[in-house]
C-alpha cells in the first residue's frame, strides 16, 4: 500500500493518504488525460478531450476514423468538389 504525503490546504499538511495496491495499479498513463499528472504519473498524450470536435462521418474520408466526443467514427465521405477563384486563387473544398 502506497503512502502519499498530503499537501497543506484544508489541513496542516502533516498527514498522508494510503492507496491500496489494487487501486494504485489503476493509475496508469493510459487512464489519465494528457496534461494531467496524478500522484506522479503523467497523462498519456493520446488521452484527450474530444468533446469540442466538429467533424461528422460525412466530412471524414471513407474508411478513415476519428474520435468525436469520445466515440470512434468511421468516415463516409466519397466525393469531394474543389473549385478555385480565378482572381484570388483561393481553393474551396466541398
Amino acid at each position: 500500500m502506497a503512502r502519499i504525503p498530503s499537501r497543506p490546504g484544508f489541513h496542516n499538511g502533516k498527514g498522508a493518504v494510503r492507496i491500496s495496491s489494487e487501486e494504485q495499479a489503476k493509475l496508469v498513463s493510459g487512464n489519465i488525460k494528457s496534461g494531467v499528472t496524478v500522484l506522479g504519473i503523467s497523462g498519456k498524450s493520446s488521452v484527450v478531450d474530444t468533446s469540442d470536435a466538429t467533424a461528422a462521418a460525412g466530412t471524414i474520408v471513407s474508411g478513415k476514423t476519428a474520435y468525436i466526443n469520445g466515440t470512434k467514427v468511421t468516415g463516409s465521405l466519397t466525393t469531394v468538389s474543389v473549385s478555385q477563384d480565378s482572381l484570388t486563387k483561393i481553393l474551396t473544398v466541398e
